[in-house]
């Protein structure tokens, strides 16, 4: 049997990270009665915005989400993708609003720790592995996210 390599492994879980963040931002965009247009900038946004910050700080030039556009490609898809079923099935999903509120938190919480795995991966690639530097780097991409989340419509606001 063959052996996974690290940075597959790596890179499956941050795409599993900009799905979880894209449906997140859709469905908080949602809530705030965002048409589909501001729906997919904050999935977008949710996604990969933390990550480009991250990766500017670092010196990562151009960010991971610009240099490989799968990253920025799946978070539209996604976006695109929850917004339509949402659209098409919204009666249905506000009889269970409580229900799909708890996936929404599981997949918020799957995405800040897959997060946090790759702002620590990211550090240590750069060389910020020995000092603090790289428990700073666990909360940029969140931290931005939710800034950038303010920027776009001060209404919103993921952080309880």
């Amino acid at each position: 049997m063959k052996r996974l390599k690290i940075e597959s492994v790596l890179f499956v879980l941050e795409i599993a990270g900009v799905v979880a963040f894209a449906i997140t931002g859709v469905i908080t965009a949602l809530e705030k009665k965002f048409d589909i247009f501001g729906a997919l900038v904050l999935g977008v946004i949710t996604s990969v915005g933390g990550g480009i910050v991250r990766d500017m700080i670092l010196g990562y030039l151009p960010p991971a989400a610009f240099r490989d556009p799968v990253y920025a490609i799946t978070a539209i898809v996604v976006s695109l993708a929850v917004f339509i079923i949402a659209y098409f099935l919204g009666a249905r999903i506000k009889k269970h609003f409580d229900f799909y509120s708890q996936i929404i938190n599981i997949f918020d919480s799957i995405g800040l720790s897959v997060f946090v795995i790759g702002g620590v991966n990211a550090a240590i690639s750069c060389g910020y592995g020995n000092n603090m530097f790289l428990a700073v780097l666990t909360v940029i991409g969140p931290l931005f996210s939710d800034i950038m989340y303010s920027i776009v419509d001060p209404r919103v606001k993921l952080s309880k």
